[in-house]
């Protein structure tokens, strides 16, 4: 019961970056965005927003806007 949710928050969370309250915010939109947009013209087409998660990790792992932590 609400797996699709907790994983679609996950997603956010992730494609946002890790410790970034702002980068979530703009992930959310973003995945927002282009689910709505891809299921209006795509129809169920529009499940692969995952594709677009997987090019953005292969060139940013940190995410849209990571923060990249230092340990002492």
């Amino acid at each position: 019961m609400g797996g699709n949710v907790v994983f679609k928050a996950l997603l956010v969370i992730a494609v946002g970056g890790m410790g970034s309250i702002e980068g979530s915010i703009l992930a959310g939109l973003l995945i927002g965005f282009v689910e709505t947009i891809g299921l209006t013209y795509l129809g169920p087409i529009a499940q692969l927003v995952f594709l677009f998660v997987i090019i953005l990790f292969l060139f940013r792992q940190r995410g849209l806007m990571g923060v990249v932590y230092e340990f002492h």
